[in-house]
């Protein structure tokens, strides 16, 4: 047999970011708007068609040999293409795409602040864990410390130094301390659970975890630090506070693309075709 594997919060983080449906989501997010930018830098590229018309014709039509009508079935074809660029449009393609890569950025401090508060939220259900552990630990030892208590007990009232009556006080004791282990136990499980739901394991999984020693004194540092030093700190490095600059300046843009509409549109373009049909006998 071997040793069930202990997980570490590293460990369990990066389970939870690979199964998260939430990032998947915003991820997908994202590739739309990468998906919308190419779509965009594709439209400063001129546009081709061709097209090509085929048929029968049957009774009075027009000779288009000699523009002349006749009385006669024929078989025509005709062939075309033709091609056009933008030139200018108040430059709201260009505008477009500014906006479009500020959506992409936004969407980018998205993922990155839903993996944080998803790494966050496995944390803190890691640290519920551990200390249900703990709570589970003392609860033992009391029901331990209650058990001795009761066998000294026993041994004062067989020699008569204390009555039989105390005796009862002890095992109610000796019994709350037992259920209080017993809801200690409950959480565990419960706590477990719900780490379990934040990686998406099914919750008969065998998850162990590993119990490292608490180490609080990293906090010292940040408990001296004023409040406003720390808020301006965060306000610089949250990735929601971020994707919502991007997305006020995205929507400064759309102001500049309302304007575009105001403005004349100037566009190049060039056709060219021919027409065939069995009434011309000669080239």
């Amino acid at each position: 047999g071997s040793a069930q594997e202990e997980w570490n919060l590293e460990k369990c983080i990066y389970e939870a970011l690979d199964k998260s449906l939430l990032i998947r989501q915003f991820e997908l997010n994202k590739q739309g708007y990468d998906i919308t930018g190419k779509q965009l830098r594709m439209e400063r590229l001129p546009s081709l068609n061709a097209n090509t018309n085929t048929g029968v014709s049957f009774g009075r039509v027009i000779n288009p040999a000699t523009n002349t009508f006749v009385t006669e079935n024929s078989f025509y074809q005709s062939v075309g293409a033709n091609s056009g660029v933008l030139l200018f449009n108040g430059f709201r393609l260009q505008n477009s795409i500014r906006q479009n890569d500020l959506y992409v950025d936004a969407a980018t401090e998205d993922i990155q602040q839903a993996k944080n508060d998803l790494a966050l939220n496995v944390a803190l259900a890691y640290l519920n864990v551990l200390f249900a552990y703990e709570n589970a630990e003392i609860a033992q030892a009391r029901v331990d410390l209650s058990r001795d208590q009761l066998k000294d007990l026993d041994i004062l009232i067989r020699e008569g130094a204390r009555p039989e009556n105390d005796r009862f006080d002890i095992l109610a004791q000796v019994a709350g301390d037992e259920q209080a282990l017993i809801t200690a136990q409950n959480n565990i499980e419960i706590n477990m659970l719900s780490l379990k739901q934040q990686m998406w394991l099914e919750p008969d999984f065998p998850l162990e975890i590993e119990r490292p020693e608490l180490d609080f004194t990293t906090l010292d540092d940040l408990e001296n630090e004023t409040f406003e030093t720390v808020y301006q700190l965060e306000l610089t490095t949250q990735p929601q506070i971020k994707a919502s600059e991007i997305r006020k300046d995205a929507s400064e843009k759309g102001i500049d693309i309302a304007r575009s509409q105001t403005m004349p549109t100037l566009s190049l373009g060039a056709e060219i075709g021919t027409n065939w049909s069995d009434f011309d006998q000669e080239v």
